[in-house]
Order: structure tokens, then sequence, then C-alpha cells
């Protein structure tokens, strides 16, 4: 008796190990095949706050660009949408895409309160379908993406970052 008891421990031990090993290696393919996609910027579509639809072929070929995914609730991102809205004219020659999946309302007053909606160069969009975590993979608020002309990721930043910091990579 005491001996199928050992063995099916054993059984049981090994079949738990086989199952964590395999979900840790699906989760590393997972990341590894996220980490390849956003070397370039991944195709989306996204819409504006008038419902228009904004698609990765509308990012201008001519500039770098900043992809920053946020929430009007986060108060990190209030930071930086403050801080880049302070600083405009630091970014004048940059396309900004700013990506949120609350509600329009809550994004747009969240706009409005920066002055974000003001400049040319700065795209609000929603993320109703959850189409930012296919595309870009998990990430916290705010996360921010820098692509050069030629639409090649040059840095990541996950969490708040100074507009120093975006700047130096924007302007590689």
């Amino acid at each position: 008796m005491t001996t199928i008891l050992k063995y099916s421990l054993i059984l049981a031990v090994s079949c738990t190990l086989l199952l964590l090993g395999s979900s840790i290696i699906k989760r590393i393919i997972q990341k590894k095949r996220i980490e390849n996609k956003i070397q370039t910027i991944p195709e989306f579509v996204f819409y504006d706050l008038l419902g228009e639809e904004f698609n990765s072929s509308y990012i201008n070929d001519n500039n770098s660009c900043l992809i920053i995914y946020s929430h009007p609730e986060c108060e990190y991102c209030h930071y930086e949408a403050e801080q880049i809205g302070l600083n405009i004219d630091l970014f004048y020659n940059f396309q900004i895409i700013m990506i949120s999946t609350d509600s329009r309302e809550s994004v747009k007053n969240f706009a409005n309160k920066y002055h974000l909606l003001e400049f040319d160069n700065i795209s609000i969009l929603i993320d109703t379908l959850d189409v930012f975590h296919n595309a870009f993979g998990p990430n916290p608020f705010p996360t921010s993406f820098i692509y050069n002309k030629e639409r090649k990721l040059v840095k990541q930043f996950k969490g708040e970052v100074k507009i120093e910091a975006l700047l130096k990579y924007l302007n590689q």
C-alpha cells in the first residue's frame, strides 16, 4: 500500500512540475513574441474622441513618435500629461499618441485638463476592445514607447518617466 501511495505522490508532484514548467515556458514564449512584435510599430486600430478610426498607418514617417498607454485615474499619467502640456514646445517635432482604455468622456476630460486637444501633433485615442494589450502586450499605466522615423523601437519606459528622458530618446 505504501508503495502505491509513494508512486502516486511522485506522479502527482511530477505532473504539477510539468504543468508549472509548461506554463512558464508559454509565458516566456509570449513575452518574446511581444518583444519582437513591438520592435517596429505594430499594426493597430483605435478610435479618437470623435469615434473616427486611427490606425498605425496614420503615424507620420517624418517624425519620431511617442506612444503613451495611459489612464485618467493614474496619478503618474496625470504627471506625464501635465509635463507634456507645459513643455509642448519641446515636443513640437514629434508625434504623440496617447491611448487609454477608459470611457470617452473620462479621457476627454483628462485631455482637456492638460490642454492636449489643442495641439496638432497629439492624438488622443480610446481602446475599448483591448487592442493595445494584443498589439503591445500587457503593460502598466503609464507605459511609453518611443519609435524613430523608421518606425523602430528606440526605448520603452514602464511607469512614470521624466520629460528629459523622453526627449533624449525622441531626438535619437
